[in-house]
């Protein structure tokens, strides 16, 4: 449990490296995030299969939201921060994911979508992201979003 903790705090980090940097130090939270990857997964091909399929889910995932106008950024591509922080998030979930499969699923993945949309409205207030149609319906919109993503991953990472 100490090691999760521990893996919390170090992705908490870097969330707020990209968020409160964002173009500013995205290279260096860029730098760090596959530092990060590259000394703890090894040169396990798994885990590293894990983050780079679920981390281009998820810039696919903002991407879509991005062209459907869900969300702004200053520049009108995805940033390069945001795409660190889905790789950092992803290799987050390689060691989060077996501790909530312990769990009830109709527990930890509505815990696990709300947390997900919160660090967006999050990332709002810290003027990281515009949500132009109101933090309501967007809330809504990644609510439903990150409840699907996190129960594939679920069962993607169970089959692992």
């Amino acid at each position: 449990m100490k090691g999760l903790l521990l893996t919390s705090l170090w992705f908490q980090s870097l969330w707020f490296l990209a968020v409160l940097g964002r173009e500013s130090w995205q290279w260096w939270t860029l730098i760090l995030v596959l530092l990060t990857s590259v000394l703890t997964l090894r040169w396990r091909w798994q885990p590293w299969l894990w983050c780079l399929g679920i981390a281009l889910l998820g810039i696919v995932l903002d991407s879509v939201n991005l062209l459907a106008g869900l969300m702004v950024f200053t520049s009108p591509k995805l940033p390069i921060w945001l795409m660190a922080l889905w790789l950092a998030f992803a290799w987050y979930s390689w060691w989060l994911l077996p501790v909530l499969q312990g769990h009830s699923k109709l527990l930890s993945v509505p815990v696990a979508a709300l947390a997900g949309a919160l660090s967006y409205l999050a990332g709002a207030q810290l003027d990281a992201v515009m949500l132009p149609f109101g933090k309501s319906l967007t809330a809504m919109v990644l609510l439903c979003e990150w409840g699907i993503l996190l129960a594939f991953m679920l069962w993607l990472r169970g089959k692992c």
